[in-house]
């Protein structure tokens, strides 16, 4: 009886720590709470950043609108020669719009102010937006004003007669008006947190007395279970707390369950191995097949149940393969290899071996993993043949360039007409370097999607954008006597990215003119037809032979490269067109007859036209 009440004594002095378990509610409140607390604190700092940013952008956008109506009337004085009405235009726009305007000439002199006189005012060479603005761009800034002696939001932008900086055009607005607006939203979001985190606090403490309620429970349950007393554990409302319970009554049953375990985990094995991308291939010592997933079945045409327990050499007839799996077996360390086959097409694969071990480290096997690297083999080719080809359009300019400067340096320097004819070569040749060099960079910035300008698409009357080309090239095509014909109804239009598809279109034309002879006529087409928007640009030079068009949009691929490098052209403008057609979802082609000329067809995506019923 003694013995009997010493061990029941026993378990429940060694489980008196566990008793302590009640300070759990504590320390699941505490928890809670201190997530409710950082998750409140977060909120009220992303809602701060947000709100802040929110008005600070309206107030650019705004400020940026005053300053193009300011740039058109400050433009016209500037272009008619009267800057010294600038100062006073500059206050009589002060009341229409609200907010300060100055007007800073390229070495930071101020032509004008609408709330400073201008006499007093230093030079703004120095101010952040001045400078953005003067690098062609928009420039924004917040910051303190020495003038004003407050913080101001200024926005600048550049005022441009052709490609010749005029002025600046700065508007500023204090931000008093943001802090105020921001001070009442910040008085409304601390108070909607303040009201969250008391109702939280009350929520927190209750759900931590249902937690911590039921385990205070189940240690006094699982104390006489120790004792021997087999009564099942009352199960509660918690699913997590009802699922402690069944475990502790169903400790006993689990040899059963620990069976059905062990085919659940072979099932997700396989089911891993048949969606993996990668083939794989386990043996056995005796090159036995264990198993294969449905990729290595369907690299080599087998059936995965037919095929396993044979040896590999009999069922997969490769040489090359069979004797990597066999490296793989005999090789105490990882393995990696390079295979070529032939499924029918020509495959590149990386094969990876390594064997196989069973929990006492001794090896039963082998694994082979094959990844197919055809498509990365394909593209290193290709980077390879790009290398090649740039290598050798810089080599041809830089080369030139080196051997006039040599002829020059050796004595054609101190003749006058010589030296005259090897500096324009050299002049020639490096246009020619620097025109490959940009259209290398254009052509990476929209491969990469990283262009100036950020690609949105805007619906745009087709036939200005189709104008503004022809309107460019007409001077040259007259002193080429090459007739430009633009065809396109006026109605017609198209969603595009304005900079870029003019680009595209210029590249077009600027190649037509290149190749067309004197006499000769240029058609800018653009119509609508089989659901799609086209613009064809067709000339009538000496066309291109049938070979060649497949490979025509490849970069620095030349038909005729002499005449190509004569006249100018650096191998990219064709790769530069596809790019931008393709960001627009398009596609370009071409057809071209011998002697007859050639037409370079866009296809551009009709404008969606909108589905909205209004009752």
């Amino acid at each position: 009886m003694e013995q009997s009440q010493e061990t029941g004594q026993e378990p429940i002095e060694q489980t008196r720590p566990v008793m302590k378990k009640r300070k759990l509610l504590w320390q699941i409140f505490s928890s809670f709470l201190l997530i409710v607390i950082v998750f409140l604190i977060l909120v009220i700092w992303f809602a701060s950043a947000s709100f802040r940013e929110f008005y600070i952008n309206q107030t650019v956008r705004e400020l940026e609108n005053n300053a193009v109506l300011a740039r058109a009337q400050i433009g016209k004085l500037l272009a008619g020669g009267r800057p010294d009405e600038v100062d006073a235009v500059c206050k009589s726009l002060r009341g229409q719009f609200s907010n300060r305007l100055t007007i800073i000439n390229p070495d930071g002199r101020v032509l004008g102010d609408s709330d400073e006189d201008i006499a007093r005012m230093k030079l703004h060479n120095d101010r952040p937006e001045f400078l953005e603005a003067m690098r062609g761009q928009r420039g924004v800034s917040t910051r303190y004003s020495d003038t004003l002696k407050t913080e101001m939001v200024y926005v600048a932008l550049p005022l441009l007669e052709g490609d010749k900086m005029r002025a600046v055009v700065r508007v500023a607005r204090n931000t008093s008006s943001i802090e105020e607006a921001l001070r009442s939203i910040y008085g409304k979001v601390f108070l909607a947190l303040l009201i969250t985190s008391i109702l939280a606090t009350f929520f927190i403490l209750n759900t931590s007395r249902r937690i911590s309620r039921p385990f205070e429970n189940m240690t006094s349950d699982a104390l006489r279970f120790v004792r021997g007393e087999l009564k099942e554990l009352p199960e509660t409302h918690s699913e997590e707390i009802g699922g402690l319970a069944r475990a502790i009554n169903l400790l006993a049953s689990r040899l059963d369950e620990r069976t059905l375990t062990i085919a659940a985990q072979r099932n997700e094995v396989e089911a891993i191995l048949s969606s993996m991308i990668e083939a794989v291939l386990a043996v056995d010592s005796h090159g036995r097949i264990l198993r294969m997933n449905r990729t290595m079945a369907e690299l080599f045409n087998l059936s995965r149940e037919r095929s396993r327990g044979k040896r590999v050499s009999e069922t997969i007839r490769n040489m090359e393969f069979n004797q990597f799996v066999q490296k793989a077996l005999n090789s105490p360390k990882t393995i990696v290899d390079n295979l070529v086959m032939y499924t029918p097409d020509q495959r590149f694969l990386q094969a990876t071996g390594t064997r196989l071990r069973n929990d006492s480290g001794q090896a039963f096997g082998a694994v082979v993993v094959l990844n197919d690297v055809t498509r990365l083999k394909q593209l290193e080719d290709i980077r390879r043949d790009f290398v090649a080809n740039v290598s050798h359009e810089l080599r041809t300019p830089v080369t030139s360039i080196k051997g006039f400067v040599e002829t020059l340096r050796s004595g054609a320097v101190d003749e006058p007409d010589v030296a005259r004819r090897f500096l324009g070569i050299i002049s020639k040749q490096s246009e020619r370097l620097h025109n490959i060099i940009e259209d290398l960079l254009s052509l990476s910035k929209i491969e990469q999607g990283q262009t100036e300008i950020e690609l949105v698409l805007e619906e745009s009357p087709l036939r200005e954008r189709l104008s503004a080309v022809v309107d460019h090239f007409r001077e040259r095509a007259e002193e080429s006597r090459v007739e430009l014909v633009l065809d396109c109804p006026a109605d017609l239009k198209a969603r595009l990215h304005r900079n870029l598809f003019e680009q595209a279109i210029f590249n077009l034309v600027d190649n037509a003119l290149k190749y067309s002879g004197s006499e000769s006529r240029i058609i800018i087409r653009g119509y609508a037809l089989d659901g799609g928007l086209h613009v064809e640009v067709i000339d009538q030079g000496h066309g291109i032979p049938r070979e060649h068009l497949p490979r025509l949009f490849e970069r620095f691929y030349r038909v005729d490269k002499a005449r190509s490098r004569e006249v100018g052209g650096t191998g990219l403008g064709l790769s530069i067109v596809k790019h931008i057609v393709q960001a627009h979802g398009g596609t370009v082609d071409v057809e071209s007859e011998l002697d007859r000329g050639t037409t370079f067809r866009v296809t551009l995506p009709p404008v969606p036209q909108s589905n909205t019923v209004f009752a």
